[in-house]
């Protein structure tokens, strides 16, 4: 149809389902992390790196 805002064939959407994505609620309880370090012949580093990972997210709560 000339002049509409939408492609021939798609499905019409409302303003509202435009407009309105879902929000997903908030996590409760304990989040899980997960840290992935490339360590490529580290043996030397490894452990450093790993103890300093570990006590910045202990810092950050």
């Amino acid at each position: 149809m000339p002049g509409s805002d939408h492609l021939p064939g798609a499905p019409a959407m409302s303003v509202q389902e435009q407009i309105s994505p879902t929000v997903p609620e908030p996590p409760t309880g304990e989040l899980l992390v997960s840290v992935v370090i490339p360590c490529l012949n580290e043996e030397e580093n490894i452990e450093a790196c790993v103890r300093s990972a570990l006590e910045a997210m202990e810092a950050a709560g």
